[in-house]
């Protein structure tokens, strides 16, 4: 077991809270995982080389470890309450010449309460610095999705894409190590 935990300051916690509510994502600028984030991403390219994929990654402690040196940012993102994981993760090691995610939900508005605080969230962290050039997330802020919240369906039992303006969408670029958060009603993809 790993004891070592982020350190997040509680009034820093309630401000990303609030922006969880309100925008449906935050964004950690390093808050001190102390993890080997160059090896990880090494390991990943080696697999990919190997024809093997990166979620296999799994097998070494160091990838479990992320989910408890995480556990006081998510937790405080609930409110302080106690959370489990679910049994969806992932390691993407996007290449040159490939795409990320395609545009979609994770869960969809039942991972909302009313008051669109998060039942469930995604978490991101990237491996190597993640900029618009090399591939990063893009995310539709909560306040610009006129259907975030709602159950607005698509015939395909997909939950429907929000109407928007180009420039409602943001870029989610980032520093190795750092920790974005989304609710899994979030409309968002990968580059």
């Amino acid at each position: 077991q790993d004891d070592f935990t982020a350190a997040i300051d509680s009034g820093a916690s309630d401000k990303h809270r609030e922006r969880l509510i309100h925008d449906g994502y935050t964004h950690f600028k390093q808050p001190g995982l102390d993890l080997p984030f160059d090896k990880i991403h090494d390991l990943s390219n080696k697999m990919v080389a190997d024809g093997v994929p990166p979620v296999f990654g799994f097998v070494y402690d160091e990838m479990w470890s992320i989910s408890t040196r995480i556990r006081n940012i998510i937790g405080q993102m609930f409110d302080g309450e106690e959370y489990y994981q679910l049994p969806d993760f992932w390691s993407w090691n996007v290449s040159p010449g490939q795409k990320g995610w395609a545009p979609h939900r994770d869960k969809g508005h039942r991972s909302l309460y009313k008051d669109n605080s998060p039942k469930s969230l995604t978490v991101w962290i990237p491996t190597i610095e993640a900029t618009p050039v090399n591939g990063c997330m893009y995310i539709v802020p909560a306040y610009f999705d006129k259907g975030y919240g709602r159950g607005k369906v698509a015939p395909n039992g997909g939950n429907l894409p929000p109407q928007m303006e180009l420039s409602h969408i943001r870029a989610l670029p980032g520093q190795q190590g750092d920790v974005f958060v989304w609710t899994q009603h979030a409309f968002h993809w990968g580059s």
